[in-house]
Formats: structure tokens, sequence, C-alpha cells
């Protein structure tokens, strides 16, 4: 069974919102057939890449601990798109792939 590590991420704290974010991406793990082996939080802005979130992502990554990163949103893992495409770059470039839970351009 894959591994995979849930990644959240909100600027306010709002519990609401991670516990939300939460159910879609468990969802989303079960369907594909992911062990979920964490849960990663970042309760900052995503205007900068440097988050203490993305950085346990990495480490996890480098260590061969996850196959999958699920977000619930690709927003989620950065505001421009380019940070983005960097971020699942890097990942990729550890054989691991990143799954939201929404499709691209679903405005929920």
């Amino acid at each position: 069974m894959k591994r995979a590590a849930i990644y959240r991420r909100t600027t306010t704290g709002d519990t609401q919102n991670l516990q939300q974010q939460l159910a879609a991406c468990h969802s989303t793990a079960e369907q594909a057939g992911l062990h979920v082996v964490e849960t990663v939080d970042d309760i900052n802005p995503g205007k900068t890449m440097n988050r203490p979130g993305i950085a346990r992502l990495r480490e996890l990554a480098d260590a061969n601990a996850i196959d999958t990163v699920v977000v619930a949103n690709l927003t989620r893992l950065g505001r421009k798109p380019s940070d983005v495409t960097t971020l699942t770059d890097q990942l990729s470039s550890r054989n691991v792939t990143v799954m939201s839970a929404q499709p691209a351009g679903d405005p929920r």
C-alpha cells in the first residue's frame, strides 16, 4: 500500500477550514487506496514557500517515507502557480506524487 502525507494550510488557524480539508483529503486518500502516515499543517500565508509544513514534506520525501502528498486543493501548497510547480517537480524528483481532492480550476 502506498504511503501518503496529508498537507493542510490556513492563514488564520480556522479549525473548521482545517477539518474540511482533512475530510476531503482522507476521502481522496481512501478512494486511491493510500495509507496516511502523517498529517502536516501550516498556519501561514501561502505567499512564501519557506514554511515549516513544506519543509516537513521535503523531509518526508527525502527519507522515502511517503509516496504521495494529498491536498484539498493545489492552492493549499502555494498562491503562485510557479511555486506550486517548483514544489511538485521537487517532490516528483524524489518519486513523490501530489494528489488534489479537488480538480484543477474547481473554485470550491
